[in-house]
C-alpha cells in the first residue's frame, strides 16, 4: 500500500507538472523567449536526458517482462518507426524551432495570379494549415504521453517516464508557442488543447489502472512503446533539429548532449 500511495502521489504531481510546463512553454515566446543560444543549449541538454531515459532506464525495465519473445525491443522499434512515419506526413514537432520565430516563413509563398492580395491569402492559408498541423501532431503525441504515465504500476518507472515527458513537453510547448503567437497574441484554443492533452490522458489511464484494467505486463508494453517514441523525438526533433542551428559551435553543442545523457544515465545508480 505504501508503494501504491507513493505512486499515486507521483502521478498527481505529474498531472500538475505536465500542465504547468505546457503553459510556461506556450507563453514564453510571447515574452521574448529564452534567447537563441540558451534555447539551443537547453534543447540539446534535454535531448541527452530524453535519450538516456529511453535506452538506459525505460527499455531495460520493459524488457524484464519478456520471456518467449522480445516484445519490449519489438515495441521499442515500432514506437520509433510509427512516430517517424507520422512525422514524415505531419511535418514534425518543431523542437528545433527558433524562439525568435520558429514557425515556417509563410511570407515566402511563390507569386500567384492576382498579385499581392492572392499572395497574402495563400500565406494566411499556409499559416493556418501549419498551425493546425503542429497543434494536432503535438496534441496526439501528448495524449500518448499522458497514457504512458497513467498506466504505470511502479513508482520508479513512473518517475523516469514522467521526467522524460516533462522535459520534452516543455520544449515542444516552446516551439508550438512560437507558432501560435507569431502573428499576435497567443491563439488560445489550440494552446488549451495542447496544454490539457497530457493531464487528461494521464487521469483517464490512471483511473483505468486503479480499476485493474492495466496489469504490470501491459504497463511494460506501453513503456517500451513510449521509449521508442522518445527515441525518435530526441534524435530527430530535439538533437537533430538543434545541431543544425548556428547559435553554438559544434563541440559545444555535443557537450550539452553528452552532459544531459551522462547526468541522466548516472541516475540509474540510484533510481
Amino acid at each position: 500500500m505504501d508503494g501504491l500511495t507513493e505512486l499515486e502521489q507521483l502521478k498527481g504531481l505529474l498531472v500538475v507538472l505536465t500542465f504547468g510546463v505546457a503553459v510556461a512553454g506556450l507563453l514564453l515566446p510571447s515574452y521574448g523567449g529564452l534567447g537563441a543560444r540558451t534555447n539551443v543549449a537547453l534543447n540539446l541538454g534535454a535531448g541527452g536526458v530524453v535519450l538516456s531515459s529511453a535506452v538506459v532506464h525505460l527499455l531495460p525495465d520493459a524488457a524484464e517482462a519478456d520471456e518467449d519473445f522480445p516484445w519490449a525491443f519489438a515495441l521499442f522499434g515500432f514506437g520509433y518507426l510509427s512516430t517517424l512515419s507520422l512525422d514524415a506526413f505531419g511535418g514534425g514537432h518543431g523542437h528545433g524551432a527558433s524562439p525568435e520565430g520558429g514557425s515556417p516563413k509563410y511570407e515566402s509563398v511563390p507569386s500567384l495570379e492576382g498579385g499581392a492580395a492572392a499572395r497574402s491569402k495563400a500565406a494566411a492559408r499556409s499559416a493556418a494549415a501549419a498551425t493546425a498541423s503542429a497543434t494536432t501532431a503535438l496534441a496526439v503525441h501528448s495524449l500518448g504521453d499522458g497514457a504512458a504515465i497513467g498506466v504505470q504500476v511502479h513508482a520508479r518507472a513512473c518517475a523516469v517516464v514522467g521526467l522524460a515527458i516533462v522535459v520534452h513537453k516543455f520544449f515542444g510547448a516552446l516551439a508550438l508557442g512560437a507558432i501560435l503567437s507569431r502573428d499576435g497574441p497567443l491563439l488560445k484554443a489550440p494552446a488549451a488543447i495542447f496544454a490539457v492533452a497530457t493531464p487528461v490522458a494521464l487521469l483517464a489511464s490512471w483511473a483505468g489502472a486503479r480499476e485493474g484494467l492495466f496489469g504490470g505486463v501491459f504497463a511494460d508494453r506501453v513503456t517500451a512503446l513510449c521509449a521508442g517514441t522518445l527515441l525518435h523525438v530526441c534524435i530527430h526533433e530535439i538533437i537533430g533539429g538543434n545541431l543544425r542551428r548556428p547559435e553554438l559551435r559544434g563541440p559545444a553543442k555535443l557537450a550539452y548532449v553528452w552532459g544531459g545523457f551522462c547526468a541522466m544515465t548516472l541516475l540509474a545508480v540510484w533510481v
